[in-house]
């Protein structure tokens, strides 16, 4: 099978219809908002995993600090996830430098790529990503309380 590499202005590949067909093993539905509530409800899950295990480990020590990296290394493939997703919807290929803009510097590189993909509506769906982040925040320290609510009146 041939396929036609295309370039932008910018020198970065752009997104081709053969790069949205199914791979083997792994297919992808035309219905990429599916996939994306799947990633926001595994980010809901995973915080809530996350803050009870951040309950019962103490942070300050090697192993808690490795379970903490872990937990934000997974919640940022998962926000990942949701923008690969987004990318295919909007049909906005996400570079090598804004990928790794977006793993390593998300807070720079996710407002870039809603401004680059929604023009002024970004700040919208940048206050949107803002406000879910916050929720993420409460389901964290919920469970986190709960963990520990839990563990200190059954364990004692």
């Amino acid at each position: 099978m041939s396929r036609n590499i295309e370039f932008d202005r910018f020198g970065q590949l752009t997104m081709v219809e053969s790069d949205i067909l199914p791979r083997a093993g792994f297919e992808v539905r035309s219905d990429f908002r599916e996939q994306k509530w799947l990633s926001v409800a595994g980010l809901a899950v995973l915080t809530a995993a996350c803050g009870g295990v951040g309950a019962l480990i103490d942070e300050t020590t090697p192993a808690g600090k490795v379970v903490t990296g872990f937990g934000a290394l997974l919640v940022l493939s998962l926000a990942y996830v949701w923008l690969y997703y987004d990318s295919i919807e909007h049909h906005y290929p996400i570079g090598i430098l804004l990928g790794i803009c977006i793993i390593l510097l998300a807070g720079i590189g996710i407002p870039i790529y809603f401004f680059r993909t929604r023009g002024l509506r970004g700040f919208i769906s940048l206050g949107l990503t803002l406000l879910f982040g916050c929720g993420l925040g409460l389901i964290w320290y919920t469970s986190g309380y709960a963990v520990d609510y839990v563990w200190r009146t059954f364990a004692h």
